[in-house]
């Protein structure tokens, strides 16, 4: 089990899925190193489907292992985990709702290898999987219809593109789901 944090909380997560297909980069300085909780994410998403989500908003760079990355540069090379591997979380707690709605973002690459492309196959999140949580209602990777990758810089940005995102409600149902795209960029 690890620890998701950013803005001083916490988000319990399971790990799951395995790999990525990235080549080691040297992420580069990024700037001058943050202090406090870290550098900045501004966080846009555009997303369709069973519910919309345009618009912006920021984030602190998350952290699987409590240390707050100090810079951009560091948040791109990604953190030690409790398991030994390196991870790369994606913004996780955001400081405002997109479209009025509150958005948490529930996703890491495990097995990280620094800036590069990975597939959704190579995430974790909570339970094992991949979502994100629209007000309170989680869109999670479902193994046989989701489809995702996710690019990162070696600045501390990156995109992640979904297709069919959706609820379970633990009894077969499966919603149409979301697809989209969410992206970030960093500023120390």
């Amino acid at each position: 089990m690890m620890a998701m944090t950013a803005c001083g909380s916490n988000s319990d997560s399971n790990t799951g899925a395995s790999g990525g297909n990235a080549a080691a980069v040297d992420a580069g300085d990024g700037g001058d190193a943050g202090s406090g909780l870290g550098p900045t994410l501004t966080v846009t998403f555009d997303v369709s489907g069973e519910t919309a989500l345009k618009g912006d908003t920021t984030s602190t760079a998350p952290t699987d292992n409590g240390q707050s990355p100090q810079s951009c540069a560091a948040y791109a090379k990604g953190d030690a985990s409790e398991d030994g591997k390196i991870h790369y979380v994606l913004p996780t707690f955001l400081n405002g709702d997109i479209g009025g709605k509150h958005v948490l973002i529930n996703a890491l690459v495990e097995d990280y290898k620094g800036p590069g492309t990975y597939d959704l196959d190579g995430m974790a999140g909570p339970g094992g999987g991949t979502d994100i949580e629209v007000d309170q209602r989680a869109y999670a990777d479902q193994p046989d219809t989701s489809s995702g990758k996710v690019e990162v810089d070696g600045k501390g940005g990156g995109t992640f593109t979904f297709t069919r995102l959706a609820f379970s409600d633990g009894n077969g149902q499966v919603s149409p789901g979301i697809s989209g795209k969410v992206s970030w960029t960093c500023k120390n």
